[in-house]
């Protein structure tokens, strides 16, 4: 699949949080700074999809809805294959 799929959950309640905007950044592998290459807002299900992101070092997800902010960092963005599943 050549997409990312973030979804935005309540930490409170649980539930799909709808509107959130997410944000996704990257570092070039030369070590330039992070810069965003990314953004969407959550469907009604909490979900976002974005095009697969390549050649990355690491990914940074943040999402926001009104105060409330979560921030997750991916070292490395890898592929499943039907030999070998994703690592989470």
């Amino acid at each position: 699949d050549e997409t990312l799929h973030v979804r935005a959950f309540s930490a409170t309640s649980g539930e799909p949080v709808p509107g959130a905007t997410v944000r996704l950044f990257t570092r070039p592998p030369q070590g330039q700074d992070s810069r965003e290459i990314a953004k969407g807002t959550t469907a009604r299900d909490g979900l976002v999809v974005f095009p697969r992101p390549s050649g990355t070092e690491y990914l940074a997800v943040t999402a926001r809805h009104g105060e409330d902010v979560a921030h997750v960092t991916v070292p490395s963005i890898q592929r499943a294959t039907p030999e070998q599943p994703a690592k989470e």
